[in-house]
């Protein structure tokens, strides 16, 4: 069967054998194609209910129908043609006129109002974005009304192994532990993730998981900041305690500014004092 498309308009709307129009999950904004699953309850939703909604599909050059939003829907009608050739499934699809980055952006849209998207499927999104349409962070950013630094972080969780995005993508692995793997190594990745315990729903512990990094990170690092305090942890226990056995209140208190001096410049992970005397005793930290 031929579909006429010649002189047709933007609200033009017509009922298509599905695989008349030319459909590639790659111009899918998402970063894998929906389940079987998915695919099989929007096809008994088409038994119950009927088409709820126009799939949208653009002209190409040659005149042929080209699928733009409704990957699911389009899925579940060939289906549905394949388990039930006697009873062929028209596709209901409008035709609308738009180059491919405007293509794109509405699959964006639309994927994230529909079904929602992870942050796995925002990073390969954004990827396109960037890639094919030199978009910069910046317009990526006021695009998805986050911050720059949130769109960097995504870009690099396309580097993670196949497990961790995997975990990500399902919710198995919350982003907002995730992103903090951005910083280690990628031999660590897998390990931290994999030691993470998780809760009585099956997802890994946040708390857990950025523990975890923060310790990756230290033995990726030994002569860092952060593990200088660690290293040091001996010595500037021994330094409060003479000062508070020894010292009286003025050598304490000139003794006491250089310290604060050496701290901020050379040990503390954060250049704050009240970090070190995290490692003391309630005793000790009160003489500092």
């Amino acid at each position: 069967m031929k579909i006429n498309v010649e002189g047709s308009k933007r609200t033009d709307e017509f009922m298509i054998p599905p695989d008349q129009i030319l459909a590639d999950e790659g111009k899918n904004s998402r970063s894998e194609p929906h389940t079987e699953e998915s695919v099989r309850s929007m096809m008994r939703s088409y038994a119950e209910q009927g088409q709820l909604q126009p799939v949208i599909v653009r002209k190409t050059p040659d005149k042929k129908l080209e699928l733009v939003l409704g990957f699911r829907r389009w899925r579940a009608a060939m289906l549905w043609n394949e388990e039930n050739p006697d009873k062929p499934w028209l596709l209901a699809a409008t035709v609308r006129e738009m180059d491919d980055e405007e293509a794109l952006v509405k699959n964006i849209v639309e994927n994230k109002d529909r079904v929602g998207t992870s942050p796995v499927d925002n990073a390969h999104a954004q990827r396109r974005l960037r890639e094919e349409f030199k978009w910069t962070n910046d317009r990526i950013a006021k695009f998805y009304d986050c911050s720059v630094t949130t769109v960097s972080d995504l870009s690099k969780l396309l580097s993670f192994p196949a497990e961790v995005k995997a975990k990500i993508h399902s919710g198995e692995l919350a982003w907002h532990a995730a992103k903090h793997l951005t910083n280690l190594p990628a031999d660590k990745i897998l390990e931290v993730v994999r030691a993470a315990p998780k809760d009585e729903k099956g997802k890994h512990v946040s708390t857990a998981v950025r523990d975890n990094i923060r310790e990756a990170k230290q033995e990726s690092n030994p002569t860092g900041k952060g593990a200088s305090v660690q290293r040091h942890r001996g010595e500037i226990r021994g330094f409060f305690l003479r000062l508070s056995q020894e010292g009286d209140g003025k050598a304490l208190k000139a003794l006491g500014a250089l310290l604060v001096k050496f701290v901020d410049g050379a040990i503390s992970d954060r250049g704050m004092l009240g970090q070190v005397k995290k490692l003391l005793p309630p005793d000790e930290a009160e003489a500092a």
